[in-house]
């Protein structure tokens, strides 16, 4: 009966040994598994970060684009301006060209009669 209470005691204290390992085991793997998620949380941050980044520089760059235009359609309606002014000069001088032409032939007339 000794021998089986020694037996007995013996396997418990195995197991319990074997228990303690299966612990930290399970510690480890749980350790392990909380730096895996915190490195995908990480990666993932990482990752928006960088999405982020090139949103920004999109819209940095639309922003750009959206100024140039602005600035070509100022341009353009200051062409536009200078060339109804332009126009405006051509047809006052194209007027005061067939005033002349008809005061010469009105003079040319007169030297005639």
């Amino acid at each position: 009966m000794h021998d089986a209470m020694f037996t007995t005691k013996t396997l418990v204290e195995s197991l319990q040994q074997h228990s303690e390992t299966i612990g930290k085991i399970t510690n480890v793997i749980t350790a392990i598994a909380e730096q895996t998620n915190l490195l995908a949380l990480n990666a993932a941050i990482e990752q928006m970060t960088a999405i982020s980044n090139e949103i920004t520089e999109t819209m940095k760059q639309l922003k750009q684009l959206a100024q140039q235009v602005m600035q070509k359609s100022k341009e353009s309606a200051v062409t536009v301006e200078e060339q109804l002014a332009m126009n405006e000069q051509i047809s006052s001088a194209a007027q005061t060209l067939a005033k002349l032409s008809d005061q010469l032939r009105a003079t040319v007339e007169l030297f005639r009669t």
